[in-house]
């Protein structure tokens, strides 16, 4: 049986959200999750360690920070956004102040929160569809299509070797081949 608590339960509901389970460490069910710190989060923290690389963990909570707020070319909104419904404050709004926030009660807030979030999933997908489509002709203008018949001799690319019932010469130590 798994385990869920209730809070959970509770933040799923008013927003429909389905919780799925995986298998821990499991690369193929979390794809997306095991590229980040794989690739994009190596790729960055190499542009600022130190020669001895041995200060890059200290530099992970600040490029994190960066990255959840950044707004992204593919989806037009920040990860913290989309999983927010809003952006993060950062240290900037000590410095410059930030707009100041409308009180309601919780379930007009749950509703408008709901209604943002909505928005703005709606608006990832048509940007991550409208971005897919673009990327789709790209590979569709520098790809080549070649049209074969029936009877054309073809190449057959085989990955694994089929072993032969023929003996086959290896060299021995001397450089002449024996038969095995």
């Amino acid at each position: 049986m798994h385990f869920e608590s209730n809070v959970l339960k509770e933040v799923c509901g008013p927003f429909y959200l389905k919780k799925t389970r995986t298998t821990a460490l499991h690369r193929q069910s979390e794809s997306m999750v095991e590229r980040f710190p794989n690739r994009t989060l190596k790729e960055h923290l190499c542009n600022v360690v130190d020669d001895n690389q041995r200060d890059w963990n200290r530099y992970i909570p600040m490029f994190l920070m960066a990255y959840r707020s950044a707004r992204h070319s593919s989806t037009g909104h920040a990860p913290s956004e989309i999983m927010m419904g809003r952006n993060i404050r950062l240290s900037s709004v000590i410095k410059f102040g930030c707009p100041t926030l409308e009180l309601k009660a919780e379930d007009d807030y749950i509703d408008d929160f709901r209604e943002r979030l909505l928005q703005i999933h709606d608006n990832t997908r048509l940007k991550i569809k409208m971005f897919s489509d673009r990327m789709k002709t790209r590979y569709k203008i520098g790809a080549t299509t070649t049209q074969f018949q029936a009877g054309d001799r073809v190449w057959l690319y085989n990955l694994y070797r089929q072993k032969s019932n023929q003996r086959c010469r290896v060299p021995d130590a001397k450089g002449s081949q024996r038969k095995t």
